[in-house]
């Protein structure tokens, strides 16, 4: 770490960021504003002190003391009921402590890529859109529905989406070498899944996931050509769309619910390919004609009960894509994940509808297994149907002894991602063997 470069700019920013909370003290002491105006405040200021640091700060090390030294005074101050003007509000959330942290990654990832103008941009969306949204939504949000315990408006998405379009566009233009329309699609790219991502997150998570998702974002949409980008937006598009009209009649599943399966789906179709999202569209299909059927559900569902059914095809997707693992070895644990939720989930959201195990496990299987052989001529479609098919009856065999215990269906669809992880691992390891065994 060079402190003799570094340490000028640490004392700046530290009297700055000083200078902004008291400025956010006195305002709630004299005036009493209301806790989320000046919480927003901190929250932009703060995000606009720290957008230049790629450039200046030269170490890693030392943004993360600098990161590590403002968790702590914020960790204290809470503890002893000091800052009021941060610390005062009711709801449960952890974005001030999360707030340091994605700053950090941000950097990290931009000193490790070279890009830093893809910081600032990632920094200056987590400070205005996030703001801009909360801000218009508070006020003039109509339509307004719930995340979990969460209540969020169509208005201010639609404010975080027009904000971070012209964050990205306008910085794009001025700070890369990128064309004008790889501009625009890349704002278009960038916004539409940052905007899902703010959705969904949860209790001040937005705080993390906003500049890490959308650096992410950025450094892998950026190395495409125009075609390409457009491709991509038109896609994103696309499976949103299939997947809404899907599930259009499933009375069951909220909106923020079907926002969690369109990212699911697109991340399949985009990172791995239409096999992998032929599975999800089937099971989204199935369970949404369940609802048209006009069974009667046991509940309303949102971002937790979809993060708990689909937390393992998540992960197998990011696994498949980051460590290039032979799709043909992934393919049947993210499968049997897939068909195995859907049926737990049809046998346990449904009151008096059990449907027959065998029958539509056999059904998915043979669908899922034709598809992925015509879809890519060199898979085995039997190897897929038989092992796909007594995968997703042994997981859900285990899972129904599971969900025979106490507690909520999203407390107890957690315990079953354990279990479906631990499936995975053997059908992925079988499959790594056949195929093993074929070259």
């Amino acid at each position: 770490m060079n402190w003799s470069v570094d340490m000028p700019i640490v004392v700046a920013i530290t009297i700055l960021f000083a200078a902004v909370f008291a400025v956010a003290e006195g305002w709630w002491r004299w005036r009493k504003p209301p806790v989320e105006y000046t919480r927003k405040f901190l929250h932009l200021a703060c995000g606009l002190i720290a957008l230049p640091l790629a450039w200046l700060i030269q170490s890693p090390l030392t943004m993360l003391v600098l990161g590590l030294g403002f968790m702590g005074i914020l960790t204290l101050t809470k503890r002893f009921g000091l800052l009021p003007c941060m610390h005062g509000v009711e709801r449960k959330s952890h974005g001030v402590a999360l707030f340091p942290l994605a700053v950090f990654v941000t950097f990290l990832i931009a000193h490790t890529t070279g890009h830093p103008e893809f910081y600032f941009v990632s920094l200056l969306v987590l400070a205005m859109s996030d703001s801009a949204a909360s801000l218009v939504g508070g006020s003039y949000g109509r339509h307004q529905f719930l995340v979990e315990d969460d209540r969020k408006s169509i208005e201010g998405s639609i404010v975080f989406f027009l904000t971070t379009f012209t964050i990205v566009h306008v910085s794009l233009e001025l700070l890369t070498d990128l064309e004008s329309a790889a501009c625009v699609l890349c704002a278009v790219y960038v916004a539409g899944l940052v905007t899902c991502v703010e959705l969904l997150s949860l209790s001040g998570a937005d705080n993390f996931f906003i500049p890490v998702g959308a650096i992410a974002i950025l450094l892998k949409i950026t190395t495409k050509d125009v075609d390409e980008m457009l491709w991509q937006v038109g896609l994103m598009v696309l499976d949103f769309a299939i997947v809404a009209i899907l599930v259009r009649r499933q009375k069951s599943l909220a909106a923020s619910g079907i926002v969690a399966l369109g990212l699911l789906t697109y991340g399949a179709h985009a990172l791995i390919g239409l096999s992998w999202a032929y599975v999800l569209f089937l099971c989204i299909a199935v369970y949404g004609i369940s609802g048209e059927l006009g069974h009667k559900t046991s509940g309303n569902y949102r971002v937790r009960f979809v993060f708990f059914t689909t937390i393992n095809l998540s992960i197998w997707i990011l696994l498949t894509n980051y460590f290039e693992i032979d799709p043909h070895v992934a393919f049947l644990a993210f499968a049997i994940n897939a068909v195995g939720a859907l049926q737990l989930v049809l046998g346990h959201t449904y009151l008096g509808a059990r449907i027959s195990r065998y029958r539509l496990g056999f059904l998915l299987a043979i669908s899922v297994g034709i598809w992925h052989h015509l879809l890519d001529p060199s898979a085995v479609w039997w190897f897929d149907i038989t092992v796909l098919y007594l995968g997703s009856l042994a997981l859900v065999a285990v899972g129904d002894r599971l969900l025979e215990g106490q507690g909520s269906l999203i407390q107890l669809t957690r315990r079953c991602a354990t279990m479906g992880a631990a499936v995975s691992l053997v059908s992925m390891a079988i499959s790594w063997r056949f195929y093993a065994s074929l070259v």
